[in-house]
């Protein structure tokens, strides 16, 4: 499985370097979004069947599809 980061990115003053705006890891089935106002992280679990079952598709045979979504 893979992990998918952002091009863009944004300085996050608490980790002092230059963090992705979203990060996408299908192990996981999580979505990370730092969140550039608040200057905080936000993530999202995805549990349900289908939505790791497409992740897990998708990661195997179209992955440039999923990276230009994370972008």
């Amino acid at each position: 499985m893979r992990r998918y980061k952002s091009e863009q990115t944004a300085y996050s003053p608490l980790k002092k370097k230059y963090v992705p705006l979203w990060r996408l890891d299908t192990n996981t089935v999580t979505v990370t979004h730092f969140n550039v106002d608040t200057q905080t992280e936000e993530s999202k679990a995805y549990t349900t069947d289908f939505i790791r079952y497409h992740l897990h598709f998708s990661n195997s045979h179209c992955h440039d599809r999923l990276r230009r979504l994370v972008n």
